[in-house]
């Protein structure tokens, strides 16, 4: 049972903020010398104190799901990250960048099913603490009043929900960095493995690049002798299905350079 006597004495609260039968939460305000201004304001702020309660504790389901979900994540994390350690094919990396992609999309699922609702509890819980700093209540040590009450049933639920928000949000950032981490690594071991190409080998690129868009690609490339880096991004990048058709032998624009020639001189 919770008691407290409120602002300079004149009016005293007591409750169990337990439902009853009909489902509804019994407070007894007792009047002990309030004017109806205050007793009509004391009223007031009992109502919003427990409107605003329910309100707050209606995000802690949606914390603890989201918990249940980031635990499984942040177990998971530990091990992808040994496992990058001691990644040395392109395949495992390719392996482990899906397996963080996954990750990433799950913690992004959770949030945005329990971001509005764990949101919405933060700002209740402000309100609620709002209202009993204006009921001004009386500590009394002899019984359990409002502020004891709050403080052990109430901000428990309102921490759950906060931890369970900021969770998301550092967990968020690690899969973040670790994917681009990731990422990098596998662009290097692809710019590694084609950069050094013979000459003899650019066909087989040719076939991947645009016939329009490689040109200064292949260009530059002639002059280095060896596979530009941005030919390799470029043929990462770019799709067969999107490539305009070839064109037949001998139907090339005399405006354009024959690459042929060049590479022969390059070997």
């Amino acid at each position: 049972m919770v008691e407290a006597v409120l602002a300079n004495g004149d009016a005293r609260i007591s409750s169990d903020f337990l439902p009853g039968a009909d489902g509804f939460i019994r407070i007894d305000v007792i009047d002990l010398g309030m004017t109806p201004e205050i007793a009509g304001a004391h009223v007031q702020r009992i109502l919003e104190l427990e409107t605003y309660r329910t309100f707050a504790l209606l995000g802690l389901p949606s914390a603890e799901k989201a918990m249940r979900a980031i635990a499984k994540i942040e177990d998971q994390l530990p091990d992808v990250t040994e496992k990058m350690d001691a990644a040395d094919s392109l395949e495992d990396n390719r392996h482990l960048l899906d397996l963080l992609s996954k990750m990433t999309l799950e913690i992004e699922r959770s949030s945005a099913a329990s971001h509005f609702r764990l949101g919405a509890a933060r700002a209740y819980s402000e309100l609620v603490r709002l209202r009993l700093a204006a009921l001004s209540e009386q500590p009394d040590p002899a019984k359990r009043g409002l502020a004891a009450f709050f403080s052990r049933r109430f901000d428990p639920a309102i921490r759950t929900c906060t931890s369970a928000l900021d969770r998301e949000a550092i967990l968020a950032r690690k899969l973040t960095r670790a994917a681009q981490l990731l990422r990098t690594r596998v662009e290097i071991a692809l710019e590694s493995q084609n950069r050094d190409l013979p000459p003899s080998e650019w066909s087989k690129i040719d076939d991947i690049l645009d016939d329009e868009g490689d040109m200064e690609c292949r260009a530059r490339s002639v002059a280095r002798k060896r596979l530009s880096v941005s030919c390799v991004k470029r043929r990462l990048c770019w799709r067969r299905a999107l490539r305009p058709p070839r064109r037949a032998v001998g139907s090339r624009s005399a405006s354009r350079p024959i690459i042929g020639g060049a590479r022969n001189m390059a070997v």
